[in-house]
């Protein structure tokens, strides 16, 4: 994320329009398009203050996970691959789904 400042130069104060910028910078245009969102949403327009460093800028619009919901855990490679092939019914999705919905997979 070090090339936000970037992003900001060229979209808000050249006009560049979110495709060109993504393009000139060689990053998807999604990514520019969340950057826009994120400094509208935070008041940030061009130019940045000069004070404000860029590890800086970049708390400011990505602050990290949200309070309230725990980090998942690393997932445990060994056990999804003896998952998969212990039951042909198993999926990669499934297993996705079950680690990022611990709490309704034990439901199910």
């Amino acid at each position: 994320m070090h090339q936000i400042r970037e992003v900001l130069r060229l979209t808000l104060g050249l006009g560049l329009t979110q495709r060109q910028t993504a393009k000139s910078l060689s990053i998807a245009r999604g990514t520019v398009s969340d950057i826009v969102q994120r400094a509208h949403a935070g008041g940030i327009g061009w130019p940045v203050p000069a004070e404000l460093k860029d590890n800086e800028l970049e708390q400011l619009l990505f602050p990290g996970p949200r309070p309230g919901r725990p980090a998942l855990p690393d997932p445990d490679f060994n056990w999804i691959h003896r998952e998969l092939l212990t039951d042909k019914d198993v999926t990669l999705q499934l297993l996705w789904y079950e680690y990022v919905h611990p709490v309704e997979s034990l439901c199910a």
